[in-house]
């Protein structure tokens, strides 16, 4: 995974998770509070929204489109990249069960650091 400022991941909140009840879940769920985590179907989408903020191919400033190609049994994935500007540029991604606890939870402390529950985009992009 890339990492931003101080070693931590760089990480951006993913707008289908925010609207889908998964940081009420967090905030609510004592199990998940206190192991910084979040139910299996929430956590790639944070790993999605973490590759289309911070993959690039070669010097392409554009942002691209993740797809998880296949979800691994432990937790991680294989996701496609499509640059959106260059329709011929695709790649794919491993990221593995490690780098998605990890993701997961600098999501959930920049969860409950923010007010009222709910982080910014700017909150929890930790580059």
């Amino acid at each position: 995974m890339d990492e931003g400022g101080y070693g931590r991941p760089r990480l951006v909140l993913p707008y289908r998770f925010l609207h889908s009840g998964g940081t009420q879940h967090l905030l609510e769920c004592r199990g998940c509070l206190k192991e910084r985590t979040l139910p299996p179907r929430f956590r790639l989408d944070v790993v999605r929204a973490h590759l289309e903020e911070t993959e690039r191919h070669g010097r392409c400033s554009t942002q691209p489109f993740a797809e998880l190609k296949q979800p691994d049994a432990d937790g991680g994935g294989q996701f496609r990249m499509t640059c959106r500007w260059h329709s011929s540029s695709r790649w794919t991604k491993d990221v593995t069960a490690a780098d998605t606890a990890a993701l997961v939870r600098a999501y959930g402390d920049a969860a409950l650091a923010a007010p009222e529950g709910r982080p910014s985009l700017d909150a929890a992009d930790t580059r």
